[in-house]
């Protein structure tokens, strides 16, 4: 479940969150939602709160992801 205190400790944390897709098509599961068929950096709290799954934009937010 996605809280306003996670979204808001992510933010501490300078990541640019996203919803992100949750299906079982392996093309679009994960993948960023978009807004007028383009990414979009600055999703409200509310939107963030509604998504099904949340991700981080890594460049954006300066991290890595590393999968073993």
């Amino acid at each position: 479940m996605i809280t306003r205190e996670n979204i808001q400790t992510f933010r501490k944390y300078n990541f640019v969150l996203t919803p992100v897709h949750k299906s079982k098509d392996p093309k679009l599961d994960k993948a960023p939602v978009n807004k007028n068929g383009k990414w979009h950096y600055n999703w409200t709290d509310e939107e963030l709160l509604s998504a099904n799954r949340l991700g981080a934009y890594h460049r954006d937010s300066e991290i890595f992801d590393v999968d073993f």
